[in-house]
């Protein structure tokens, strides 16, 4: 019976800071579960009243990236004592815990979960407000995947820049991003000669009277656009057909913005 118990919930506590668990008597130690297996911590909160711990963060393990879906992940404990786990679509890059006081939210009594969406319609607020400096130190975690892994699409890469929020409130974060991929060769110009893959930088350092934009994918029955094209790249005018994302990556997540920003 014990073993049953212990495989079931052996994860019940999680992100307590100090807390360690050993198993009697061979001593072997419990692990805590939760999300939080190497954050990227961001730096101060200002939690609400009710919230009376947070770690969120980016992810640091780089094999979380290379399947993202998009979606923001945190474990709501009570002081320790997991309780229930919310996916939040749009608000990606984290992960982590926050433990809230058990006085603020009503709990069923089988402790499944709460009465209602009051922890939903609360809490997506606050991770909101916390997002913009999520997403600061996320592109310090996707700058090491490009520097430290050769196998690691520049596609998802860009597939992230393009879902950052161009808002007055996320300009820090968009402006960190877009230092990122300034030099980085992300764009595909359709030049007379052939296509050449460029960058921001490059784009900017061409100082072309014009820069054609065209679609990701030309559609080849549409005459009066691949015409278009073939006169424009005979004259020597900057085409740029820009990037795709990564397919299936980052799907919970919206593309927010299709050109670099200056």
């Amino acid at each position: 019976m014990f073993e049953q118990l212990l495989n079931r919930f052996s994860h019940w506590m999680r992100n307590v800071e100090y807390l360690r668990a050993r198993i009697i008597p061979d001593g072997t130690d419990l692990k805590q579960g939760g999300l939080t297996r190497s954050l990227r911590k961001i730096g101060a909160v200002k939690n609400p009243e009710w919230i009376e711990e947070s770690n969120l963060g980016p992810p640091e393990d780089l094999n979380i990236w290379d399947q993202y879906d998009g979606k923001g992940r945190i474990d709501v404990l009570y002081r320790g004592v997991f309780v229930e786990r919310l996916e939040v679509d749009q608000l990606w890059g984290f992960e982590g815990a926050i433990h809230v006081d058990p006085k603020h939210f009503r709990p069923k009594l089988n402790r499944e979960g709460f009465v209602g969406d009051k922890l939903t319609a609360e809490v997506t607020p606050f991770l909101r407000s916390v997002h913009p400096a999520v997403l600061e130190e996320a592109v310090k975690c996707v700058g090491s995947l490009l520097r430290d892994r050769t196998d690691w699409s520049l596609r998802k890469a860009v597939s992230l820049w393009l879902a950052v929020p161009r808002t007055s409130d996320y300009a820090k974060a968009y402006q960190a991003w877009d230092e990122e991929f300034r030099n980085r060769r992300a764009f595909r110009v359709l030049s007379r000669e052939a296509e050449q893959e460029l960058s921001v930088a490059d784009l900017i350092a061409a100082n072309a009277p014009r820069v054609y934009l065209v679609p990701e994918t030309i559609d080849q029955s549409n005459t009066v656009i691949s015409q278009a094209i073939r006169v424009l790249r005979a004259q020597g005018a900057l085409v740029v057909q820009g990037v795709q994302r990564q397919d299936g990556y980052m799907n919970s997540a919206p593309l927010v913005s299709r050109t670099a920003t200056r």
